[in-house]
């Protein structure tokens, strides 16, 4: 599909493809917008570091994009192979994380964000393999050495994208309620696993104090990105706000006024008069507010595009999931609370922003997996019914037969 495409003809480049563009050119972290803007924290340093290494190889040109998109699928390709073996990992048979790597693999939702958008899927794998190491934390075994691998690749989730760490949160507390009978080793383990993550954080830290004056351990466009989508001309969905609306009158990406701000301001006090912004209209336009966030909870969980393909396979894939869900309850509860945690914590923050399907991305594993637990479960019930089907065609023929021969 990619060399069908061939998306390298013609890229895009967006913020996250800008800012190691202009750290191989201009030795500058910056520069996430047409309009030059300096050193950002728009990102997250991982991904954007591991792009510049792309370009600095094979050039800016279609070479590095071909490059760019082979990293990302190998990034994506990785989460489809490692659900049979998290399937082992979790009590569930190999069979049923095969069902789930299939459907992610072979069923087209998210093909552009395969192929561009690496970050969420290394996001993805970064979650897999936390939950991996925290499953046996779970089970009991609250040993340093887990606590360390866990606070090593949480730092690294930490500094691809901040969304693992609500998740993150919510898998800990599953430790310390799996493990109440012993309090202080359940701490000693959260604690080591979160300093662990916080030394990873503190160079990232350090360079924003350096630059901006204040030492931002994550990304400091959370004002921009809350007033953007929140606004009296705001929609849910990000695809519906793109032309002329909210992005085009308030986002500098494609307002070259507002980057001109930015870039007179600086982007700690331009985030922090949007973040004031966000505020005031919140509390004057409260039910509007909540509407949107009722919305954008719903586009969430059931994904709208302008595709009607694609909207029907997400609806698919999603009801698939939802079913398997319960499922769990009975088959493996383990599972099905390690899930719940993740589903309850990971989407929050994406209900106060403008829906975008490729926000579920780093959390796609578990709808396959569940959705693969529904299909599991549908293969077995059409094979015991046939099985019974013809134990009772032999019954019936050995009846019969017995008829004729006057037994």
């Amino acid at each position: 599909m990619m060399v069908v495409l061939a998306p390298y003809r013609q890229p895009t480049r967006s913020e996250v493809q800008r800012i190691p563009i202009s750290l191989i050119t201009n030795h500058t972290f910056g520069n996430p917008f047409p309009v030059p803007t300096g050193p950002t924290t728009h990102y997250t340093p991982l991904y954007p570091l591991i792009l510049a290494a792309i370009f600095k190889l094979f050039g800016t040109g279609p070479a590095g994009d071909i490059a760019q998109y082979v990293f990302n699928t190998i990034c994506s390709s990785a989460m489809y192979a490692a659900l049979p073996f998290f399937a082992v990992r979790v009590g569930l048979p190999m069979q049923t994380g095969l069902i789930g790597g299939l459907i992610g693999a072979l069923l087209p939702l998210n093909f552009m964000q395969e192929i561009g958008g690496g970050d969420m899927f290394l996001t993805a794998d970064l979650m897999l393999a936390f939950t991996v190491v925290l499953l046996g934390a779970i089970q009991g075994e609250l040993r340093l050495a887990r606590a360390a691998c866990a606070g090593v690749i949480l730092g690294l989730g930490a500094l691809t994208n901040p969304a693992i760490l609500p998740p993150a949160v919510g898998l800990l507390a599953l430790v310390g309620c799996k493990n109440l009978n012993r309090p202080m080793q359940v701490a000693r383990f959260a604690v080591t696993t979160g300093a662990i993550c916080f030394l990873f954080l503190l160079p990232w830290a350090a360079r924003n104090q350096h630059v901006f004056g204040t030492p931002i351990l994550l990304r400091g466009n959370l004002g921009m990105e809350l007033q953007v989508s929140n606004n009296d001309i705001a929609v849910p969905r990000f695809s519906d706000n793109p032309y002329p609306a909210a992005m085009d009158l308030y986002h500098p990406f494609r307002n070259p006024k507002e980057a001109q701000k930015v870039r007179v301001l600086g982007e700690v006090a331009y985030n922090r008069e949007k973040l004031a912004e966000y505020t005031l209209w919140v509390k004057q336009h409260t039910r509007r507010f909540w509407q949107l966030i009722g919305s954008r909870f719903i586009l969430f969980w059931m994904p709208v595009t302008h595709r009607v393909f694609q909207t029907a396979a997400f609806f698919a894939l999603s009801l698939a999931a939802f079913l398997g869900f319960g499922l769990l309850w009975r088959a493996n509860r383990l599972l099905f609370w390690i899930i719940a945690s993740v589903w309850l914590t990971y989407p929050d923050i994406y209900y106060l922003v403008q829906s975008w399907s490729r926000y579920r991305l780093p959390i796609q594993w578990s709808f396959l997996l569940c959705a693969a637990v529904l299909v599991a479960e549908v293969i077995r019930r059409a094979e015991k019914y046939t099985l019974i089907s013809r134990i009772g065609r032999s019954r019936r023929g050995a009846c019969q037969a017995s008829g004729i021969l006057g037994l």
